[in-house]
């Protein structure tokens, strides 16, 4: 295993979530990779912090000054220019984005996890991600077509209004035993899996919500991820990625279907 491969797995096994096999083999890199086990560290120290400072606001005018810049960057203002940060500084970042866009309160698992119900179907979509399927789908015009003879039901490609995340396969799946699509992109380098699914009939007030970019998204939480979720004609689209929480909130905020 190396590092790529053991930092999808960081998180789960933080939280004693991934299985035997997978967990042997994040321990065998551990100890052998200083790098990585002190990034297990501080990400456990990150969310010891986070739970206890989440809930707390940050003054009123930072508030303003953050919404201000992302709104100017929405309406075509001025771009921020583009940091190469650390793991420690993007943690850093992460954690005052969780207290100034208000996502604290949601992302301090106050709520629910998903219902009983829905488990298996968003565990299969968190492995999804974590086992990166091989795409049979190149080209993002060609997602609809493909998809409607596998799945039997319309798939459309997901647009992030950000030009820096690029489209780069898809392929048919099973989540929960349901028909599904997954869809792979680029996102500055990591990776990000949207799966889509038809929504069980039955099901009401899809987990929780939060509020992100000015918008609210709704998520679930299952094996110690966030998972937010965009309904578009009947078809769930779940966002799972190598992103904070709360940049997959953000990417979901942004997300449109055509």
């Amino acid at each position: 295993m190396n590092c790529s491969t053991a930092e999808r797995y960081l998180d789960a096994f933080a939280d004693g979530e991934v299985d035997a096999s997978a967990g042997i083999e994040v321990e065998r890199h551990l100890g052998s990779c200083a790098a990585c086990a002190e990034r297990l560290a501080f990400s456990g120290w990150m969310k010891d912090k986070l739970k206890k400072e989440a809930a707390e606001k940050a003054p009123d005018s930072l508030r303003a000054r953050m919404e201000s810049a992302f709104q100017a960057e929405r309406g075509g203002g001025p771009a921020p220019k583009r940091i190469d940060a650390s793991w420690r500084q993007t943690a850093a970042a992460a954690a005052v984005a969780l207290c100034v866009f208000g996502l604290g309160g949601a992302l301090e698992i106050k709520g629910p996890s998903v219902s009983a119900g829905m488990a298996p179907i968003f565990e299969d979509v968190v492995r999804a991600h974590t086992r990166a399927y091989p795409s049979e789908v190149a080209k993002r015009d060609e997602v609809p077509r493909y998809f409607e003879r596998k799945v039997g039901f319309a798939v459309h490609p997901v647009e992030f209004g950000d030009p820096s995340v690029r489209f780069v396969g898809a392929r048919d799946i099973e989540v929960g035993g349901r028909h599904a699509a997954t869809l792979q992109y680029d996102a500055n380098g990591r990776r990000l899996t949207v799966v889509a699914f038809q929504l069980p009939a039955n099901v009401a007030n899809l987990g929780d919500e939060a509020t992100a970019l000015g918008r609210s998204v709704r998520y679930v939480r299952v094996m110690g991820h966030v998972v937010p979720v965009v309904e578009h004609d009947g078809v769930l689209y779940a966002v799972m990625g190598d992103l904070a929480p709360e940049d997959r909130l953000m990417m979901a905020a942004r997300a449109s279907l055509r």
